[in-house]
């Protein structure tokens, strides 16, 4: 296995496990976080038992979303890419997106229009660390073990 492709498993399996990491916290979260608090303005206890129930439940199938990228890309990286297959870029690659590109631009979108500290930054991060572990990864380096 060549040097980039081993700096490019990296970059995923930091994708993979900051996916863990952040599905896991949502998961077992027992309330709101302090962002989304920062995002809906009010008392938490002002908003309608059913609203603030939505909003948990929104934020539990986020959770649920990012924790099983974190597998795919943990499973994808650490199987076929480390085999040199080189379908497993792609798929890394699509995986990750579609699970932090929509995240990127709600969490942006929400810090730009009410300021509160939305983690937009880290989604950006990690688009970023998916397209470069993706170009390090490429047929050349995939195909020269």
């Amino acid at each position: 296995m060549n040097t980039k492709l081993k700096i490019s498993m990296t970059l995923n399996l930091i994708v993979a496990a900051v996916s863990l990491l952040v599905g896991v916290l949502y998961l077992a979260a027992t309330e709101l976080t302090d962002y989304h608090k920062a995002v809906i303005g009010v008392d938490i206890d002002s908003i309608a038992p059913g609203a603030k129930l939505l909003l948990f439940i929104l934020m539990k199938g986020t959770g649920d979303a990012v924790l099983i990228t974190g597998i795919s890309i943990l499973f994808i990286t650490l199987v076929p890419l480390k085999k040199g297959e080189n379908w497993a870029r792609w798929a890394i690659l699509t995986i990750g997106l579609t699970c932090y590109i929509p995240m990127f631009g709600g969490a942006a979108y929400l810090a730009s229009t009410t300021g509160a500290p939305s983690p937009w930054w880290l989604n950006f991060l990690l688009i970023a660390l998916l397209f470069v572990g993706f170009f390090l990864s490429g047929p050349k380096n995939i195909n020269n073990k």
